[in-house]
């Protein structure tokens, strides 16, 4: 700031300095810091001379030994319709949830299976079979995530596709 009150970004023409080896101005006024394994505190300093007169600042500033949430698989859910028709094929899709809030479609790496014998696995397509009336299953998909393994059981009814109800 000068004495009329008016100021001018200096920051490409000061020389920038830290106390501390986590730190360093690649650019000026930008300052570059690594990773920490805590807290550490730095003094920031900019100096500069213009017209034979030199200011100069510091600043304490502290690097934060931040370390991101691990993301971890928290539940699996089954999307599809509840009946099959004998013989007729319907597709199932496996959404996996985290606790970062995402949730992502892993049909394709699921583990498929069926607990009755009712209808046939083709991993996540599944078929009725024959039968005179009408019957129930549960399509079951798990999924593992870093180590963590979650299941959903679906119901789902099998109905006969020749069948006068």
């Amino acid at each position: 700031y000068y004495d009329d009150g008016s100021n001018l970004d200096v920051t490409a023409y000061a020389s920038w300095s830290t106390s501390n080896i986590y730190a360093c101005f690649e650019a000026p006024g930008r300052l570059d810091a690594d990773d920490v394994s805590s807290n550490q505190s730095v003094t920031v300093s900019a100096s500069i001379t213009i017209g034979g007169i030199t200011r100069s600042d510091s600043k304490s500033v502290t690097i934060v030994n931040y370390v991101p949430p691990v993301k971890t698989l928290t539940s699996v859910a089954i999307s599809g319709p509840n009946y099959i028709l004998g013989y007729k094929t319907k597709q199932y899709t496996a959404y996996a949830y985290f606790s970062d809030g995402t949730f992502q479609n892993v049909t394709n790496s699921a583990y498929w299976a069926c607990y009755q014998g009712n209808i046939s696995n083709g991993s996540y397509t599944f078929t009725g079979v024959f039968i005179s009336h009408y019957e129930y299953d549960v399509i079951h998909a798990s999924y593992t995530y870093n180590g963590v393994t979650k299941s959903k059981n679906y119901n789902i009814k099998i109905e006969c596709a020749t069948c006068i109800h």
